[in-house]
């Protein structure tokens, strides 16, 4: 301690020898020196106070003094230095220092030297008084020393700022409020008719230091919350909500969209690529997931929700859905994802089969078959199944063709072999009037035969008659088309037999 104010006098002592010789060439003008500590004279227990130290005067080079308070009720915080320039505070214990080193800017007027920052103790009663001071206030022009005298602060001590955050009183102007107001009730329910647009409220603080204002009473359609903060004079803070439901137009109708805007999976992708229009995907994971998480939301922002689904995967085909649920809490749409877990790698590229009917009797519902996209065929590689589906189509069609003609052909033939061999009915009859026995003649009158049966009669003799007759009967019949309604049948090896000869 000795050493530094050593070190402070030294210093000083140049500081004045300088401004000695300053002095001697400028003419100074005397003015009334002083000195001021201040700060606020109102506080409460807890409370941080900063004091302000000025002095006034001419010509002032360097300042020392001696801080005092009272350590009972005061807790000192800190020093800080507000003059500038060339000037440098510091401060030693209690004591403290300061000059202008370069005696470039000397104090002509008043200036603020230095603050000090106490905090008053929590137990100090209200109604108490506070102080501190500096004493021993000394200024040098540099020519000679001056007492400036002490300088002090003092302050009452005020009751603690009330922490009562309370409302005495809360009225709705539009409904009634659920339950009753009280004070330390601070949850209430409230429904208004659609035509309310914003809660009207009255409300009074317990206590007449706290402050209290609302947020949130412009209302929209359906669930709304209103917010009363009250804050207390120290600072407090206590919260009432009213959750207010509006009303539905009367007139409005609910609405019925139930897609999705978006459906999303935890890992893989979807397949087919995300549509509203589309409900059924398949999506395959490796075998080392386990879990899968299913979500989306709505297209429609009033939509009442959107499920989620989260499962435990098993190998092969797992049936996760989501289901939307639109605006009017009926109207629903689900949509599918088939998680096709694959199995275990063993060395061997896995092969995705159907499941067969035990699983698919476990699952439930049936599922889907999967067929593969492509097929692999020999010297072409990888093609689309409907490119081969639409080839063995046309294949089926054209050896349909084929047969059809070749039947066709084979009931015509057989048709010419039949009216070949079958005579008439005109010479079955001929034939049997030769070979019936000739009868007696009878006194019936004969009926008057054909004109050209009796040219007949007249030029040829009964032998001869039926000699011609015999002849005719002899000749090969003459073609006739079978009826249409007759059944030809055909041989396999006639329909081979043809085919070999086209």
């Amino acid at each position: 301690m000795k050493a530094k104010m050593k070190k402070w006098m030294s210093r000083l002592f140049a500081a004045v020898l300088m401004f000695v010789m300053a002095s001697s060439i400028i003419p100074q003008r005397a003015e009334a020196a002083g000195a001021s500590l201040s700060g606020s004279s109102s506080l409460r227990a807890g409370n941080t106070v900063t004091l302000t130290f000025s002095v006034s005067g001419s010509g002032i080079v360097a300042l020392q003094g001696t801080l005092n308070y009272d350590s009972s009720k005061l807790e000192f915080i800190g020093m800080d230095q507000l003059i500038g320039g060339s000037w440098g505070v510091e401060m030693s214990g209690s004591s403290f220092m300061a000059d202008d080193s370069k005696l470039s800017s000397p104090i002509n007027s008043s200036a603020n030297i230095l603050s000090v920052t106490f905090r008053v103790k929590s137990g100090v009663s209200a109604g108490s008084t506070v102080s501190a001071g500096i004493t021993g206030i000394t200024a040098s022009n540099g020519s000679k020393d001056i007492s400036l005298g002490s300088a002090s602060w003092s302050a009452k001590i005020l009751a603690p700022l009330s922490g009562n955050a309370s409302l005495s009183g809360l009225y709705c102007a539009d409904a009634a409020l659920s339950p009753s107001f009280s004070a330390d009730t601070t949850y209430y329910t409230v429904t208004v008719p659609y035509e309310v647009t914003s809660l009207s409220l009255d409300y009074d603080t317990a206590d007449s230091g706290a402050d209290a204002y609302v947020s949130g009473n412009d209302l929209s359609v359906g669930s709304n919350t209103v917010t009363i903060s009250v804050e207390a004079a120290n600072g407090t803070m206590k919260y009432y909500t009213i959750e207010v439901t509006r009303q539905q137009d009367p007139n409005y109708k609910a609405g019925t969209n139930a897609d999705l805007a978006t459906l999303t999976v935890s890992s893989g992708a979807l397949s087919p690529a995300f549509s509203a229009n589309v409900t059924d995907y398949v999506v395959y994971v490796p075998y080392e997931t386990k879990d899968f998480t299913v979500a989306g939301t709505a297209n429609d922002s009033k939509a009442q929700g959107v499920t989620e689904k989260t499962a435990a995967l098993s190998e092969g085909d797992n049936e996760l859905t989501v289901v939307c649920t639109a605006e009017d809490g009926t109207t629903t749409k689900t949509y599918t994802v088939h998680v096709y877990r694959m199995p275990a790698y063993q060395g061997v590229m896995p092969t995705i089969t159907a499941p067969d009917a035990e699983a698919m009797a476990n699952q439930g519902d049936a599922d889907e078959l999967l067929i593969p996209a492509t097929w692999k065929l020999p010297f072409v590689g990888e093609v689309p199944v409907y490119y081969v589906a639409g080839a063995a189509l046309l294949v089926l069609l054209v050896i349909f063709y084929v047969i059809g003609t070749l039947v066709g052909r084979a009931a015509g033939k057989k048709k010419a072999l039949k009216g070949l061999q079958a005579p008439s009915e005109e010479e079955s009859a001929a034939v049997e009037a030769v070979a019936a026995p000739e009868e007696e003649p009878t006194e019936e009158p004969i009926a008057e035969e054909p004109p050209v049966m009796e040219a007949i009669a007249e030029e040829k003799t009964g032998e001869e008659a039926i000699e011609e007759l015999e002849q005719e009967t002899t000749q090969p019949p003459v073609p006739q088309a079978a009826p249409d309604d007759v059944l030809c049948e055909v041989s396999i090896d006639e329909l081979l037999e043809d085919i070999r000869n086209m």
